[in-house]
């Protein structure tokens, strides 16, 4: 392999000359730092070696984001047979996108011949060497790291891939920030499962280019399956013998230890045949483990594979059910304070399990948390439960949110008729409902539409505060569904970070309004008795003035600019206008406290004064005071940003890489050759493989397809269409 000094472009050893610089080349061992490969890749460095070839961390220079390149060895190369199977298994790993899988996305071919995979780049910690150094883990948290491995097998093995080499050095921890689209419960690390298809081409390898042969053992010892040690034939192992693996690193997570005792690779082998494990009470019974956890670790390592868990996702129920077994420790909310105590109530049983069919047409997913709760203390007090469902007639996810009883008819009539009301409510920055239906046994329930993105809340505590130019941006289409919605004499009453969900659309960040119909609900609960003082702090602080007030009022439009107001107001300073501790607090300073002013609380922001003017006067106590409605604020926000400097574009916003739960399940994850995706348009989001492209300088383009051709070029080589010069090409 040789290399340009010049532009650092790589070229096989036959050539003499760069073709782009005439400078002579250097032969050169590997990719150095800074070489460019294909054009497109910044090599920055070298971050791993082994048997097959290397694996380098690089930057694309288009898009300004990391990848990692890993390249097919030279002596490989050389061999027709095995490029081809390469070739085949890297096509169907990038089939395989799911969020708790590192995420192939392209495959080429270097100047010099070498082919390479391009895959996410994942900075985190390997979980060996977390349980070297923090074994044994609590149960609760080998539970989560299990779940998400089996979520990324389940999703592999539904395309016909079996990993076959399931070991703790192949799956990586990340914080919860750094989740890549992956979101697990508040809190959690994220992980993912890495290399699928490595142990069949390294079977391959073995195989000298042939298919895979019969006898070959491949993977590391200590994790093996009984029906790996036995030599069954690759294409005759399936899904149970991942589980096996992973439930022998469930049992090194819970207990630091492994089920055998072994010296050898051949006693290794030996015990994974005919050696029973020992059970988990009794090499750890110093240990708080659930019976019931224990049970179905020690299920996974049954010799016999039909006695494992048939499929990864009844591994993962199984999972969900010791969980509920083991006492989660309070998790307590700094900005919730409750001032009374909640009527008791019975607790509710489970309405509907995974794979339920609801009224023919939708089936359950899975639970989804409120996005909104009516804020009353006590979980068993919001009335409603939120599913994510697949619409079997439309093939397409949808949320489904039932009233699930227990409760005054009044607030049930409440619930079926705010529904039906904003039926009529369709607006591209609003969560519109599409249907009102009742189940088999007369439960209401409320079907909208499914988003994928980020709350506002989460947003704001990661970024705050925002720059003037993107709380515009976010604030005029928050008041553009506002307007909508006031415009059906519908009121929101509850704007807040939790109730703003922002999804990625062809201009940028596309907040979506959602909670409407949550005020209906909680002032029919307060009718019926609840004291308004079991408020959390975290529902009353974005309230207005007259909904604070005694005797409370009935909100108009204007409330919901206050509660605007208020968010404009987080988003450019990263605080509250008022200072309190708890529910008395808020509605007092609501009332009577004035909001400390912009540009004296961040003096050191650069903040348009016509724009903080706008914030403090949507926080007026007098509603005739503020813009009389959505329209005018839109105006006027409009009006401050012609005194912002815009700041330099950046191709997507930092929380692009971090979603909600569920967020990367699609349609084609769980019904083989559907898709969901042409969809995504509707919902005004991105498919979460598909990377924000920045605009950019570029010769001729095709305009039926887009893709860039060099000056020379007369027609695209796909369609034969005429290319055109644009003066500036913008990817869609």
């Amino acid at each position: 392999m040789k290399n340009c000094p010049t532009c650092k472009a790589v070229f096989p050893d036959h050539f003499a000359l760069c073709p782009h610089h005439a400078v002579p080349l250097v032969a050169v061992d590997g990719w150095g730092e800074g070489t460019v490969v294909r054009g497109k890749y910044r090599i920055l460095s070298k971050v791993g070696q082994g048997g097959m070839g290397a694996v380098y961390k690089a930057m694309h220079v288009k898009f300004d984001e990391v990848r990692a390149l890993k390249v097919m060895g030279r002596d490989l190369a050389a061999k027709p047979e095995f490029v081809k199977r390469f070739e085949r298994e890297a096509i169907l790993m990038n089939k395989l996108k799911h969020p708790n899988v590192v995420r192939v996305e392209d495959m080429d071919e270097s100047e010099d011949g070498c082919p390479f995979i391009v895959m996410e780049f994942v900075e985190g910690r390997s979980l060996r060497k977390v349980l070297e150094k923090e074994s044994p883990l609590a149960p609760l948290r080998a539970c989560s790291i299990a779940k998400q491995a089996a979520a990324g097998l389940e999703a592999a093995h539904r395309l016909g891939m079996v990993h076959r080499d399931i070991k703790p050095d192949n799956i990586v921890l990340l914080r919860p920030d750094e989740g890549g689209g992956a979101t697990p419960e508040a809190g959690e690390e994220v992980a993912k499962v890495l290399d699928f298809g490595i142990a069949k081409l390294k079977e391959a390898h073995r195989g000298d280019g042939l298919q895979t042969a019969v006898g070959v053992i491949l993977g590391t010892p200590q994790y093996l399956s009984p029906e790996q040690v036995m030599g069954m034939r690759s294409e005759e192992l399936d899904g149970r013998s991942d589980l096996y693996s992973l439930g022998l690193i469930m049992y090194q997570m819970l207990t630091g230890k492994f089920p055998f005792h072994a010296d050898s690779t051949v006693d290794w082998l030996r015990a994974h045949a005919t050696t029973p494990p020992t059970p988990i009470s009794t090499v750890r019974p110093d240990l708080d483990i659930p019976e019931s956890l224990a049970k179905l670790v020690m299920g996974c390592l049954e010799k016999d594979r039909e006695r494992r868990p048939a499929n990864a996702g009844e591994l993962i129920r199984e999972i969900e059910r010791a969980e509920r077994e083991i006492q989660r420790p309070a998790q307590p909310d700094p900005n919730a304070t409750i001032v009374a105590s909640a009527p008791k109530t019975e607790a509710t049983p489970e309405l509907w399990s995974e794979g339920l069919v609801i009224a023919g047409n939708y089936r359950i997913l899975a639970k989804l948390p409120l996005t909104v709760s009516t804020g009353i203390a006590g979980a068993a007090e919001d009335p409603r439960l939120s599913f994510k469902v697949l619409q079997l007639k439309h093939e397409r996810f949808r949320t489904l949110v039932v009233f699930k009883g227990g409760c005054p008819d009044e607030i049930c009539e409440a619930f079926k008729k705010d529904a039906l009301s904003r039926m009529k409510l369709c607006h591209p920055n609003v969560v519109c409902v599409e249907d009102v239906d009742a189940d088999d046994e007369g439960r209401p329930f409320i079907v909208m539409e499914y988003v994928e993105g980020q709350s506002l809340a989460r947003i704001i505590h990661q970024e705050a505060p925002l720059a003037p130019v993107r709380v515009c941006h976010l604030a005029k289409q928050v008041g553009a569904g506002l307007e909508a919605a006031h415009a059906l004499d519908i009121v929101h009453g509850y704007v807040k970070p939790e109730s703003i969900f922002v999804t990625l659309g062809a201009d940028g960040e596309k907040p979506k309004l959602m909670g409407f119909g949550t005020l209906k609900l909680q002032e029919a609960q307060l009718q019926s008795g609840f004291d308004p003082r079991l408020l959390s702090t975290g529902h009353v602080s974005h309230w207005s003035p007259e909904q604070a007030r005694k005797p409370r009022r009935h909100p108009d439009g204007r409330s919901d600019l206050y509660s605007l107001g208020l968010l404009m107001y987080q988003m450019l300073t990263g605080e509250m206008p008022y200072q309190a501790n708890d529910v008395l607090g808020w509605l007092s300073a609501h009332v009577h406290e004035p909001p400390r002013p912009i540009l004296s609380v961040r003096p050191d922001l650069v903040i348009p004064e016509s724009l903080a003017n706008t914030v403090m006067r949507c926080l007026e106590k007098d509603p005739e005071r503020r813009p009389a409605h959505a329209r005018e604020l839109i105006h006027e926000i409009e009006r401050a940003e012609e005194e912002i400097q815009p700041p330099p574009q950046q191709d997507k916003p930092a929380w692009a890489d971090t979603r909600p739960m569920g967020s990367a399940l699609h349609l084609e994850d769980l019904v083989p050759g559907m898709s969901d995706r042409p969809g995504q348009e509707e919902l005004g989001t991105r498919p979460e493989d598909t990377p924000a492209i920045p605009t950019y300088n570029l010769g001729k383009v095709c305009p039926q397809c887009h893709t860039s051709y060099p000056d020379d070029f007369a027609i695209c080589t796909e369609d034969g269409t005429p290319l055109v010069f644009p003066r500036q090409r913008t990817a869609a």
